[in-house]
C-alpha cells in the first residue's frame, strides 16, 4: 500500500510512504528517481525510517531537505 507521495526539488525524486516488505517496518518512507517518463526502482530511505510509521513526509524548499 502507498500512502500520499510528493516531489523533491526540480522534480528528480518521487518520495513515497508505504509498508511494502523492506523497510524497517510498519509505513516507511521510500523514493525512487525520476528518469523522463520512468521512475528507477524504489528504494528505502533507510537513515530516516524507523520500526515505526513515519509519516507524513514533507519537503522544504527552503532548506532542500525531506
Amino acid at each position: 500500500n502507498i500512502i500520499g507521495s510528493l516531489f523533491g526539488e526540480m522534480n528528480e525524486t518521487l518520495f513515497f510512504v508505504s509498508d511494502r516488505p523492506g523497510g524497517k517496518g510498519g509505513k516507511d518512507i521510500w523514493y525512487s528517481k525520476v528518469f523522463g517518463d520512468s521512475l528507477g526502482a524504489p528504494q528505502p530511505l533507510s537513515d530516516l525510517n524507523t520500526t515505526g510509521n513515519d509519516v507524513p513526509p514533507f519537503f522544504s524548499s527552503a532548506s532542500n531537505t525531506l
